[in-house]
């Protein structure tokens, strides 16, 4: 729930690039999370940081650091590169050609596909083919019974979901603090 805002998307006509490392030279914000337009039913209140690269779509499962109001947060941010071995030493994908679907980089998703093919729509809560329709609450039986039929897609003959031959992580050093809010000053010295 909530609205989703990208820094740097990979669709965007500018893009922003990092000049020098440090505090000083890193991205700052300064975010509301506007509380008081959350649904009645949330009783929290935060913002979830997505770190990644411009060209990697996130999903809700990716991994996340949760901001609260009233806090201030550090993020020291290093991008490792992992270069995987293809035939004959391994098997990995250089381009999204080389699979049949490819929704999102480093996934080839054949349940969205059997989804699909038997519900006649997909699972909303994954990235989707462009001209797909998302499957509505009417179709959520039929989308639960797909796994609960077939088992976890993984061990599924026809899924072949490879992994990219580079792939690129970013480890994450986090700190965070209370905001201060209210000016503090030492009393007088006589």
């Amino acid at each position: 729930m909530g609205n989703c805002f990208t820094f740097n998307h990979q669709n965007a006509t500018k893009v922003y690039n990092l000049r020098y490392s440090g505090g000083h030279g890193g991205f700052r914000a300064q975010m509301n999370v506007n509380q008081a337009e959350y649904l009645n039913w949330v009783y929290t209140a935060s913002m979830l940081v997505f770190l990644h690269r411009r060209e990697e779509t996130i999903m809700g499962e990716s991994v996340s650091y949760q901001v609260a109001p009233g806090e201030e947060s550090t993020f020291v941010i290093q991008r490792d590169v992992y270069t995987r071995l293809g035939k004959p030493y391994g098997i990995c994908i250089e381009s999204k050609t080389e699979v049949k679907s490819y929704y999102n980089p480093g996934s080839a998703y054949t349940i969205d596909d059997y989804v699909q093919q038997i519900c006649g729509c997909m699972d909303p809560k994954y990235y989707m083919a462009y001209n797909a329709t998302a499957c509505g609450l009417s179709k959520k039986d039929c989308v639960d019974n797909i796994t609960l039929a077939r088992g976890q897609p993984s061990t599924w003959s026809e899924c072949y979901c490879p992994p990219p031959c580079y792939e690129y992580i970013v480890d994450v050093a986090w700190t965070k603090t209370v905001f201060r809010t209210v000016l503090f000053l030492p009393p007088s010295i006589s």
